[in-house]
């Protein structure tokens, strides 16, 4: 997997927030997808990362805007999420 904190700029071009994007591993040909599709749904990756590295490392103070599926947005992600409320965003 690669985990990657992409830079959001002003007008004036001075960072403002970063974005995680991330590739998971091309599961396209895999012989169990059709088993395990729906395994880990819930799971962010982005989440763990973020706990095991801190906010701080990724975004030198900047809110950090992390995209989640339909199915995380029914999780609980109070819980996974153990960084400030006010620093993340949820996208």
């Amino acid at each position: 997997m690669q985990l990657v904190a992409v830079p959001l700029f002003s007008r004036d071009m001075a960072v403002e927030a970063y974005m995680f994007r991330y590739l998971k591993e091309n599961n396209l040909f895999s012989s169990a997808q059709a088993i395990n599709i729906f395994d880990g749904a819930s799971h962010s990756v982005a989440l763990e990362t973020l706990d095991l590295v801190g906010l701080e490392a990724f975004t030198l103070g900047n809110p950090l805007f992390i995209p989640i599926n339909e199915i995380q947005l029914l999780g609980n992600l109070q819980l996974q999420c153990r960084e400030p409320a006010e620093k993340i965003v949820f996208v």
